[in-house]
């Protein structure tokens, strides 16, 4: 079965994990648990960074969560925060603030992908 990517819908590009994770269905299981676990932390920390208009505190956690997402291929989730540790960066709350919106929409569908243990039928080994 071929694994749609975030383009089609879906918000997270697995044959890309599986990738980044050398083909090990294991290892991207643990990334993913990893993720689940501590997303709740650096969220935390880019709400207070905005609600202080700090954009140091925005831009640090949002660098760490575009990290996470990226090795659990959550591209569009990966290029938000991207944007949203830009803003931060540039003291910019109010285009950070906007991002923060987009960037929630967009963590949900991708927790909501990974909490559902189903997305874990859909890897496919890869050739290393």
């Amino acid at each position: 079965m071929a694994t749609r990517n975030s383009q089609e819908g879906v918000p997270v590009n697995l044959e890309k994990a599986m990738r980044l994770s050398g083909g090990y269905a294991e290892l991207l299981e643990d990334l993913v648990a990893i993720f689940l676990s501590e997303h709740g932390e650096l969220l935390t920390r880019m709400k207070e960074g905005l609600y202080q208009e700090n954009g140091e505190e925005v831009s640090q956690s949002a660098h760490a969560l575009k990290s996470s997402v990226g090795l659990i291929g959550a591209e569009n989730l990966q290029e938000l925060a991207s944007r949203l540790e830009e803003a931060g960066k540039e003291s910019d709350i109010e285009t950070a603030n906007n991002v923060m919106d987009k960037l929630l929409l967009e963590l949900e569908a991708v927790k909501a992908f990974y909490s559902d243990p189903s997305w874990k039928d859909n890897l496919q080994p890869q050739d290393g």
